[in-house]
């Protein structure tokens, strides 16, 4: 791909989302859950395995990666003039 258009670069990547509204407390819990399992090392081990990077994080720097993905890919999605069928 970065043949065809130099400076291509997609990669996959997952986060654990709730729906709008859900309280802060709540969505703070889950997120320091979720970075203490992302830092056992066998956790890490078995990611490294798979050859996958473990972020994890603050809730802001998530929603900050995820509204940017957003914008990049809707720009990509406007100029290419793709449509949903």
């Amino acid at each position: 791909m970065a043949e065809t258009l130099p400076g291509f670069e997609a990669v996959p990547w997952y986060a654990i989302t709730a729906p709008p509204g859900t309280p802060k407390a709540i969505v703070e819990k889950i997120n320091a859950d979720v970075n203490e399992v992302l830092a056992r090392p066998d956790i890490r081990t078995n990611f490294r395995k798979l050859s996958a990077e473990i972020y994890g994080g603050s809730v802001e720097r998530t929603a900050k990666y995820m509204r940017s993905e957003v914008d990049r890919w809707g720009t990509v999605i406007k100029s290419a003039k793709i449509e949903m069928q």
